[in-house]
């Protein structure tokens, strides 16, 4: 019997229901099971197209951070899955093509990544495994490999997610001529994340302002293992990620479960805006008290979101970290508390000052952030002071500042460099002065030169002046 336009007939290739991989925890959501049916009645009747446009479309309708949802509905339908794994394989082995824009192969593998970005490890890897299952073990793979490219810079959250799924599973099944040739343009993805347990901070590549889908998008093209968002208030209430940014904000819960599927760092700039300061004691009062109120919703959703502690950091004052350790109570033992230094050069008076907030904190891990151009000219010494051996010093810098410059990607590694090498042991965020500022910096010296230089010269005349003065009256 023949299948739905473009589907491959029953012959062309074997399914085996109910034998997919056993790797998904078995407690799965009533609503889960509920929808599984309708993913499996998109394939009867559409194929692999009709059936992961669905799987993508009731993944979507659940919040952001429901994995044990998506989890749940993969492992349901697994079935379904290793069909349209084995129907994409046959258009592989037949060299069936698409269309730039759209096709079997491209709307199908481009939805399976959508659905990538919602499951946890344990669902990447099954949707990993069922395409795996169903390509040949040949070095060339057509449309299947031409997709996952472009999806690199079209969604390159998805093409890390799913293309580093299936390179992993192509490896464990022995398939290694597929495995190779996806192998060029993916990294296997391993599913315990890219940041782990242990990790030093020292070891955090860090993207900052992660706050609108593109440049989240960057951040995950660079290979940043942490990524920075700034938190703020919306005017209805919600929370989402913003410092200005002319792109569409990510939502909160949107920015939370794409870290969370990458397994990168993420690392909680606490902003809200909306509530600094006030124009009478009574209204700087009120502010205090409705910003506190945000911050213990942040950290219920946090919470809620199964980002683990060791995978966290707060980037806050010391007074909102006193209201997130109360919000915490004993959860999230492992989360850091980012606390920022005060404005100004780092000094051994800073150093003493700071002491407090690492017994306030204990046992979570502390670090001080501090500006590049505060701690630039610090000694070794100071920062030893400031680390007093419970805490680690992390270090950015605003690319508008015109002193002191960072020109060049060399300056960012040398002057990364540096840092550690006087005790530097945190997330070093150093990034690149913007043009204008390195322009609007040499000006400045320039100007500054010249005018101690018209300065001495000034000086000299006014002096010889003088010199001529007193000797005319002394003659």
């Amino acid at each position: 019997m023949q299948g739905p336009t473009g589907m491959p007939t029953r012959d062309e290739f074997v399914t085996a229901p109910g034998k997919g991989p056993n790797i998904l925890p078995m407690d799965v959501p009533p609503l889960a099971q509920q929808h599984a049916q309708q993913v499996s009645d998109a394939y009867r009747t559409g194929g692999a197209k009709a059936a992961t446009t669905k799987l993508q479309e009731l993944v979507q309708a659940q919040p952001a951070l429901d994995t044990a949802y998506v989890n749940g509905l993969i492992r349901m339908t697994q079935p379904t899955l290793q069909q349209v794994g084995a129907e994409l394989g046959v258009r592989v082995s037949k060299d069936k093509d698409d269309s730039k824009k759209n096709g079997i192969t491209r709307d199908s593998l481009n939805a399976l990544a959508a659905v990538a970005e919602r499951a946890g490890p344990e669902g990447q890897q099954a949707l990993g495994k069922a395409l795996a299952d169903g390509l040949p073990n040949s070095g060339q793979l057509n449309q299947f490999d031409d997709v996952l490219q472009d999806m690199k810079t079209q969604n390159p959250i998805g093409a890390v997610l799913l293309g580093g799924a299936t390179v992993t599973e192509l490896q464990a099944s022995g398939k290694d001529k597929a495995a190779k040739e996806l192998q060029r343009e993916h990294k296997p993805l391993d599913y315990q994340g890219q940041w782990k347990p242990g990790q030093k901070l020292s070891e955090a590549n860090n993207a900052h302002a992660t706050n609108t889908q593109h440049d989240f998008n960057k951040a995950v093209e660079e290979g940043k293992n942490w990524v920075e968002g700034d938190l703020q208030m919306k005017k209805d209430g919600g929370m989402e990620m913003n410092h200005d940014e002319y792109d569409p904000k990510l939502s909160f819960q949107d920015w939370l479960a794409k870290g969370k599927a990458l397994g990168v760092g993420v690392k909680v700039d606490v902003k809200l805006d909306a509530f600094k300061g006030g124009a009478t004691p009574q209204e700087i009062e009120e502010n205090s008290i409705k910003k506190k109120a945000a911050v213990t919703e942040m950290v219920k959703q946090i919470v809620d979101s199964g980002i683990p502690g060791e995978r966290l950091m707060f980037s806050v004052n010391p007074y909102e970290a006193a209201w997130i350790r109360e919000a915490l109570g004993d959860k999230l033992p492992n989360a850091t508390m980012g606390i920022n230094t005060p404005d100004g050069a780092l000094t051994s008076d800073t150093a003493a000052a700071m002491q407090q907030h690492i017994t306030d904190n204990a046992p979570r891990p502390v670090s001080f952030i501090t500006r590049y151009k505060d701690i630039k000219d610090a000694s070794p010494e100071v920062i030893q002071a400031l680390k007093n051996g419970k805490a680690t010093v992390s270090v950015w810098n605003d690319p508008g500042d015109m002193s002191p410059l960072v020109e060049q990607a060399d300056g960012v590694v040398s002057e990364t460099k540096k840092l550690k090498e006087r005790g530097v042991d945190g997330m070093v965020d150093i990034r690149e002065s913007h043009s204008w500022a390195v322009a609007a910096g040499k000006s400045k010296a320039i100007y500054e030169g010249a005018k101690d230089t018209a300065g001495d010269m000034k000086d000299s005349v006014v002096s010889g002046f003088k010199s001529t003065v007193s000797f005319g009256k002394w003659k």
